[in-house]
């Protein structure tokens, strides 16, 4: 998301920039959030569906806490620094760009999280959280996918509720009359958690472990990108890719080939470890840069083009590091201190063909 985010930026500066590669990724970038819900709903699954196999309150509420803990403390502060923002240029008299999104009932609904439950979804005060909102609605709707055979279907059976619950929402993004991505956010979540379900099923089953991963993830990736640019040349959404981003999710839990060793290197380790926080400041860090670069269009070649990619980068990387460590682990921890997390059942869920 980040590098989309700065590609959708370079765009606007570079007058008639050539780089297809540009193009790709500020079009087809928001395809990072699907794979973060794909991702997402795999690793809840992992975690979590083992203490959801009866309908238990207490078990649910102190679910919510722990993921509560986990979102809402850096989202509530980049909230927080927008208003700073949004009321300082406000006692300046200065014009903010799209005031419409910082009005205060987006505030209240970004405090609540709930900004994002709407139809079409909209992007207000820290663009980026919408995402992060309908996170919080698959987390209160988690139990009750705990409760439907999704964990407990066969490998096949379970292939094919994978494919056609992503290629339907496809569809159905397709035939909405929306134009941006993030309109799509409800039918995006819903889908996706469902297909992660999916893939965490399949993983405990050790469904397809004997396949030639080496291959087929080098394979996979190959395929994602080409659909990434068949998906552009066409003129629709990129949803449609999706199916290969749960292949390659599958492969890199059964940590076969290339792939999955480089994301074991320290560098990746360290980058995944405040990835959330980079997700959640990095449009904060590209304002701020534009603003006191004064960035305009078609005022930045050559060499002081690179320079404002590494600005762009930098900036992103050094608040998102300070964010982690004095903001995300922080407040974790505290909260996770008032209602610790019980202990873990062994998994409920055969692992067999």
């Amino acid at each position: 998301m980040l590098l989309g985010h700065v590609s959708f930026q370079l765009l606007g500066i570079v007058p008639g920039i050539p780089s297809f590669v540009l193009r790709a990724l500020s079009t087809q970038g928001p395809l990072g959030v699907d794979l973060f819900f794909l991702l997402s709903g795999m690793i809840i699954s992992y975690n979590y569906a083992d203490r959801f196999d009866r309908v238990s309150a207490t078990a649910w509420l102190q679910f919510l806490w722990l993921r509560f803990a986990r979102l809402y403390p850096v989202h509530f502060v980049l909230l927080l620094l927008y208003l700073g923002v949004v009321g300082a240029s406000t006692l300046l008299r200065l014009q903010m760009d799209s005031p419409d999104k910082y009005t205060s009932g987006f505030f209240l609904a970004n405090l609540l999280m709930v900004h994002g439950w709407t139809l079409p979804t909209r992007a207000s005060w820290n663009g980026v959280a919408w995402s992060i909102s309908c996170e919080w609605l698959a987390y209160l709707a988690f139990p009750l996918l705990c409760l439907t055979p999704v964990y407990r279907l066969r490998t096949l059976p379970c292939t094919l509720a994978l494919v056609a619950v992503l290629l339907g929402m496809s569809w159905l993004c397709q035939c909405l009359p929306w134009d941006n991505p993030i309109n799509f956010g409800i039918p995006r979540i819903v889908a996706e958690f469902v297909a992660g379900a999916c893939l965490f099923n399949l993983y405990s089953r050790r469904a397809y472990a004997g396949w030639n991963w080496s291959w087929i993830m080098p394979l996979a990736v190959v395929g994602l990108a080409a659909g990434v640019v068949g998906t552009m040349r066409l003129g629709v959404w990129g949803f449609w890719v999706t199916p290969l981003m749960a292949v390659i999710l599958l492969g890199a839990a059964y940590g076969r080939g290339a792939a999955p060793q480089f994301l074991s290197t320290r560098v990746m380790l360290f980058l995944g470890r405040v990835s959330y926080s980079i997700y959640m400041v990095h449009m904060f860090c590209l304002h701020a840069v534009n603003k006191c670069c004064h960035v305009r269009p078609g005022s930045w070649p050559g060499l002081k083009l690179a320079l404002l990619v590494f600005g762009y980068v930098g900036c992103t990387l050094l608040v998102a590091t300070v964010c982690y460590y004095t903001v995300e682990v922080p407040s974790r921890h505290f909260l996770r201190r008032i209602w610790p997390a019980s202990p873990r059942r062994s998994c409920a869920y055969p692992s067999r063909q």
